[in-house]
């Protein structure tokens, strides 16, 4: 799978979810799978648009990544 179909199914799918709180838990699990995967910065990169999917690479790395790669225009 490639990170910008990784993308598109999130965009997809996280509209879906409602509670702000289920939605970290999913961009938890999502992070998980896309570790295995691709290289933090890639993932992050790509994500810029969900603060989730940011925080969650944050706390997989025990960083803090928000200001360098969250970007609220998305």
């Amino acid at each position: 799978m490639s990170i910008e179909l990784a993308v598109q199914l999130w965009k997809e799918t996280k509209n879906f979810i409602h509670d702000s709180h289920d939605q970290k838990e999913v961009a938890e699990a999502v992070t998980a799978v896309l570790m295995e995967h691709f290289d933090a910065e890639e993932i992050a990169e790509a994500f810029k648009f969900d603060k989730h999917v940011i925080n969650s690479i944050a706390e997989y790395l025990g960083d803090d990544l928000d200001d360098e790669y969250y970007d609220e225009e998305y």
